[in-house]
């Protein structure tokens, strides 16, 4: 059985703890308090972009496998994330457009995790080029049992952006899926209110109206929306089996926090982990719905680190209250 901690070794180095002559001091003691309280494994590296790529195309994951070294001579198994889920700084200044467009047309900033839209070219693009420096850099790495795609996908409500990528996507999905406008205008009711789509890119994406928007036109929209996050981690996922391919690959889900498919994405992972929050609103049945939802999610395919059946409980808070 595994049981560990998240950790951010990059948190804690000089001038934060450590000293100047051994900046890195920290890391073995945290090592040593994590295997004299039981833990076997840790959780880490998936907010650390901006630490190993600081200028673009300038890598540098030593820190990541020196930390990495640290836990394993204490008998600290890890699990490492991929760090697309905090786009580092250069990066929006250089490309704004990955930044995601919120309902109302306004453009979300950069400068916390999830600043970015999924329909993005260029941002699949630069995290397939940071995902497999970071697996030729550290896939290797005696103690890596585990790989985890991204963080909180789809959290911060970033299963929807409006961007003109979205919209792209989002005028070929219908496409794909109905065939001639004909049959959207029927299948969808268009009819109503008079808003008979006559070209596809005249289909709106559900921006911030005066109105409400047509209902079948809400369920198609988070059924691509669905599809579109899902795409984003089956393409880290395949890659990353490209690249380790004796390494499994999860990322961590907290059922009903973000709106797409569990099932689908559960398809495209070797095994189910799961995140959760617990705090002064829970209830006992909540909480065993989450945990009942997470066990239903994959049922066979399952390739664990331990081999075992069943979810892992990945990241876990107590005590938030907000």
């Amino acid at each position: 059985m595994y049981f560990g901690a998240d950790y951010y070794p990059g948190h804690w180095v000089f001038p934060y703890d450590g000293s100047a002559e051994q900046p890195e001091a920290r890391w073995e003691d945290d090592a040593r308090l994590m295997a004299a309280a039981g833990m076997n494994v840790v959780r880490m590296g998936e907010y650390s972009w901006g630490l190993c790529e600081r200028e673009e195309g300038k890598f540098d994951f030593t820190w990541l496998r020196r930390a990495m070294d640290v836990l394993g001579r204490h008998g600290l198994k890890i699990v490492l994330g991929t760090p697309t889920a905090a786009p580092p700084l250069w990066l929006a200044r250089k490309h704004p457009e990955i930044l995601p467009i919120d309902e109302r047309g306004l453009r979300q900033r950069e400068g916390t995790s999830h600043a970015y839209c999924l329909n993005s070219d260029i941002y699949w693009d630069y995290c397939r080029k940071v995902v497999t420096a970071m697996a030729g850099a550290l896939g290797n790495h005696p103690d890596l049992i585990a790989w985890q795609v991204d963080d909180k996908v789809g959290r911060g409500s970033t299963e929807y952006s409006f961007n003109p990528e979205t919209r792209r996507d989002w005028h070929a999905w219908l496409k794909a899926k109905y065939g001639t406008l004909e049959e959207l205008n029927t299948a969808l009711g268009t009819s109503f209110r008079g808003q008979v789509v006559a070209a596809w890119n005249e289909m709106p994406m559900p921006m911030a109206t005066p109105g409400t928007h047509n209902p079948a036109l809400l369920l198609d929209w988070r059924r691509f929306a669905s599809d579109t996050c899902i795409a984003f981690v089956r393409m880290q996922a395949d890659l990353l089996r490209n690249l380790c391919p004796t390494l499994p690959v999860t990322t961590n889900l907290r059922p009903f926090a973000a709106h797409f498919d569990y099932s689908d994405l559960a398809d495209s992972l070797d095994f189910v982990a799961l995140d959760t929050d617990e705090d002064a609103k829970n209830r006992p049945a909540e909480r065993a719905c989450l945990i009942d939802f997470a066990r239903s999610l994959k049922k066979s395919g399952q390739r664990t680190p331990d081999g075992d059946e069943g979810f892992w409980a990945i990241e876990q808070k107590v005590g938030r209250i907000n």
